[in-house]
């Protein structure tokens, strides 16, 4: 008998701004994926574009009527009502979300902040809508996968490098994953580069999607700098993945990630 299969997608989908692209791309993909890890979501009631940005206000309710199969789990950013630097209309928020069809079980959900929030960054990250960790625990036969969904610091004239906040992150994030059970997977926008010291330390008893299949970029043409890496699929060594491959549709300055795994 062969083994069932379970595809996913992470995406970083820039607040919807590319509305129309985006939403055939959910229709595409809808009936083939089974969970979607997204970061920059709004969670507005109302349809609209803001000023500044033109993100979709409520592009998570947009996504929602298109998965009508899945169930949402939604992480709101600490400081939830910016988009960047752009003060958000009163009652929209910002942050992550986890689409899971509604055939799965997840047994758990959560997340929480990639830095002490009771430390100097907490209070003074250039973007604040970022440096959040969410998390979905998926009941398995006699076993779990849990699957976070990363939205890294985004730290100025940083370029993607090591900082102390950084390493700092990734050694939070590695505590909470060295602690849980099963099979494990650590996706997202990372905001870092393959080479630095912070990756090394998530890829710590993980495969690296990225590096394995040798890919060069995770941007697309919408990204107008020089820098092409800032998303990653990491994998517990006891997941057999079948197929990975960075999908080329053009719906955000990202690129979807896309991973089947027995």
């Amino acid at each position: 008998m062969k083994n069932k299969t379970m595809r996913l997608i992470t995406l970083n989908i820039w607040g919807g701004k590319e509305f129309s692209p985006l939403m055939e791309f959910f229709d595409r993909e809808k009936n083939q994926i089974d969970i979607f890890c997204l970061q920059e979501v709004l969670f507005g009631l109302e349809p609209g574009f803001t000023k500044e940005n033109k993100v979709r206000v409520n592009i998570s309710a947009e996504i929602t009527k298109k998965l009508h199969n899945f169930r949402g789990y939604k992480f709101p950013a600490k400081h939830s009502n910016y988009f960047a630097t752009e003060l958000l209309p009163q009652g929209v928020e910002l942050g992550q979300e986890i689409f899971v069809r509604k055939s799965m079980k997840v047994i758990s959900n959560g997340g929480f902040r990639t830095y002490p929030e009771e430390r100097y960054i907490s209070n003074h990250l250039e973007f604040p809508d970022c440096g959040d960790f969410q998390y979905i625990k998926i009941e398995e036969v006699g076993n779990e996968l849990i699957i976070g969904n990363l939205h890294g610091l985004w730290q100025e004239n940083s370029q993607k490098l090591d900082t102390p906040e950084r390493m700092e992150q990734s050694k939070i994030i590695r505590d909470f994953f060295d602690k849980e059970r099963g099979r494990k997977i650590i996706l997202g926008d990372f905001n870092m580069r393959p080479e630095i010291q912070s990756m090394k330390i998530l890829e710590n008893g993980m495969d690296n999607l990225i590096a394995k299949y040798g890919i060069k970029s995770t941007r697309s043409s919408l990204y107008p700098k020089p820098i092409r890496f800032s998303d990653y699929i990491l994998t517990s060594l006891d997941i057999k993945v079948m197929d990975f491959k960075v999908l080329r549709d053009v719906v955000s300055d990202h690129l979807p990630l896309l991973m089947e795994f027995e």
